[in-house]
C-alpha cells in the first residue's frame, strides 16, 4: 500500500482533512500563488495525517484493526486482553494498546531507524 492509498481508505472512513479549518485554507491561498500549490499541498495532507489520531483510527477501520496489541512481543489480542494470563513473561504487566495506536507507534519506530515512511506504508 501506499501513503496515498492509505489517506484514501481513511477518507473512506471518516477522516477528513477539512478540520484544520482556515489556516489550511490561507495556506492553500499561498500556494496557489507560488506554483508550488500540488507538489506542497500534497505534503502538507500526508505529514498531517501522520500525526492526526483520528487518521489512524480511520486507517484502522478501514484495515480490520480491533482490539489490543502488545507493544513488547507484537501479540494481538483482539477484542480479549488474556494475553497476560496466557503466560508471557516479558510482557506481564504491560499495558495494551488499541492496534490503530500501536501501528502509528510502530511507523514513529520506523522512522526512527532511518526507513522512510513509503516503505512502512509498503509493508501494512
Amino acid at each position: 500500500m501506499t501513503i496515498q492509498q492509505a489517506i484514501d481508505k481513511a477518507i473512506d472512513y471518516g477522516w477528513s482533512i477539512k478540520k484544520y479549518g482556515p489556516m489550511f485554507s490561507v495556506f492553500l491561498g499561498t500556494l496557489k500563488e507560488t506554483g508550488e500549490y500540488r507538489e506542497l499541498a500534497e505534503m502538507y495532507v500526508r505529514q498531517s495525517a501522520l500525526l492526526d489520531p483520528s487518521f489512524w483510527q480511520a486507517l484502522g477501520k478501514a484495515m480490520g484493526w480491533d482490539g489490543l496489541m502488545c507493544k513488547n512481543c507484537h501479540f494481538d489480542a483482539g477484542a480479549d486482553w488474556g494475553h497476560q494470563i496466557d503466560g508471557c513473561i516479558d510482557c506481564i504487566g504491560r499495558v495494551p494498546q488499541e492496534v490503530a495506536t500501536y501501528h502509528w507507534h510502530r511507523l514513529i519506530d520506523h522512522l526512527s531507524e532511518g526507513k522512510d515512511v513509503d516503505s512502512y506504508f509498503a509493508g501494512l
